[in-house]
């Protein structure tokens, strides 16, 4: 018995083909992986109004924040300027964009008016530097992207 190639068949292989193509791709698909970029982020959302008021109070500092990364040492350095001596605690969040099973948060003091975060056995790549601390009533927070 043989086949013959004619329309119908071309169509039928054409259908075939097409609903192969479509389960590979429903496959590949469900098997990604989908990170959210925080778990809590309706929680974030509420909040977010709060997070503009502590950027524009960051925003009217006089002088800015110096942030420095020395490499040798793998560590950040972040100096705080003389308006902001009265801060007691600075929460520091690693946030790594493409792997949250990375991210990091510390809370340091200040010391000499400034902190320093260690970066030692930590992925190269991009990073975010999310920093919170609160001076005289004020709360701030300031984000700075990193490349390690």
């Amino acid at each position: 018995m043989t086949i013959k190639f004619n329309w119908g068949t071309g169509i039928a292989l054409v259908y075939i083909a097409f609903a192969i193509g479509m389960g590979t791709l429903v496959y590949i698909c469900v098997k990604q992986n989908i990170e959210l970029v925080r778990d809590d982020y309706y929680t974030q959302e509420i909040h977010y109004q709060q997070r503009i008021q502590q950027k524009a109070n960051t925003a009217s500092l006089i002088q800015r924040l110096e942030i420095s990364y020395d490499r040798a040492n793998a560590l950040v350095d972040v100096r705080f300027p003389e308006a902001l001596r009265n801060t007691s605690s600075v929460m520091l969040h690693m946030y790594r964009p493409d792997d949250g099973t990375l991210d990091k948060t510390t809370t340091q003091t200040l010391s000499n008016n400034a902190v320093q975060v260690n970066t030692k056995g930590m992925k190269q790549g991009l990073w975010r530097l999310e920093m919170t601390w609160s001076c005289n009533g004020k709360e701030y927070y300031q984000e700075t992207v990193l490349n390690l």
